[in-house]
């Protein structure tokens, strides 16, 4: 699976209700712990850290299981993408930084809390209207309130889950009509020097030197093929003759020639044929 189609099955989880619902009814259920003020509490804190808890396993589990890729691929995935200015990795990045930061949260939470209260007023006051409250014991007055509140938080999940999905639908139907921002300078030299250490053939693990017998086994070597016990292809000219090494040749002595001797200094006479 190519990176951009990994990218845009992660932004279309991402406006999904499989990634908004359990968002929002973390915040529907823990908003009431949020309290307008000019500092965080230490349980609006905690509360903060269970929240990244919830994020962390909806990306590590069900979104990378989803893909089929690890936590580490994910992140190199965004990360690279993000760098080379990928609009969809963009969205995705701000997406996921709105959503964690901790000033956002608490802000979105304490909203969230006003608003749940609001609701409850309005529900419990038809409820004090309705002409069958009389009739109803403590219990049933009790199971009533409670059925309204789990109504009233029901349809706020669902209410922000679908507005947030379809926003970030739009989000990412505008950058993807956008053009690619292009590099500076600097980044296209940083990109070309990336791919120029990838490609280098020596920065490739060498292959296990054969041994002797094993050697002796090896077919020819061809041009244009890797040399055998090493992992690296040397292109070689098809019409080119090498000559073997000078060291590798085995000195042979002209016939009828004679060899001067640099130890005694003098040189013998040729050689004559022995007459039998």
């Amino acid at each position: 699976m190519g990176e951009e189609e990994l990218l845009k099955k992660i932004s279309k989880y991402l406006a999904s209700d499989e990634w908004w619902s359990p968002i929002f009814d973390f915040k529907t259920t823990n908003c009431v712990l949020f309290k307008e003020g000019e500092n965080a509490s230490t349980q609006e804190y905690m509360c903060y850290k269970s929240f990244l808890h919830t994020i962390t396993n909806l990306v590590d589990c069900q979104l990378c299981n989803k893909l089929d890729i690890s936590a580490d691929e994910f992140e190199e995935l965004i990360y690279n993408s993000y760098k080379q200015k990928n609009a969809t990795a963009k969205l995705i990045v701000r997406t996921l930084q709105n959503i964690l930061d901790f000033t956002q949260f608490r802000e979105e939470m304490i909203k969230e809390n006003e608003e749940a209260e609001d609701e409850m007023d309005e529900m419990i006051e038809e409820l004090a209207n309705n002409s069958d409250i009389d009739d109803m014991n403590e219990e049933e007055l009790v199971d009533s309130v409670g059925s309204i509140v789990e109504k009233v938080q029901t349809e706020s999940v669902m209410n922000k889950s679908k507005q947030n999905a379809l926003e970030m639908e739009r989000n990412v139907a505008t950058e993807a009509a956008k053009p690619r921002e292009p590099l500076t300078l600097e980044e296209n030299y940083q990109q070309y020097e990336q791919q120029i250490i990838k490609d280098d053939p020596f920065n490739k693990p060498l292959l296990p030197v054969p041994r002797v017998s094993d050697s002796r086994r090896t077919p020819p070597h061809t041009p244009n093929q890797p040399l055998p016990g090493l992992g690296r292809q040397f292109p070689i000219p098809n019409k080119r003759v090498l000559s073997p090494s000078p060291c590798l040749i085995k000195p042979q002595l002209p016939k009828n020639t004679g060899l001067r001797m640099k130890s005694a200094g003098v040189a013998l006479p040729p050689l004559s044929p022995l007459v039998l």
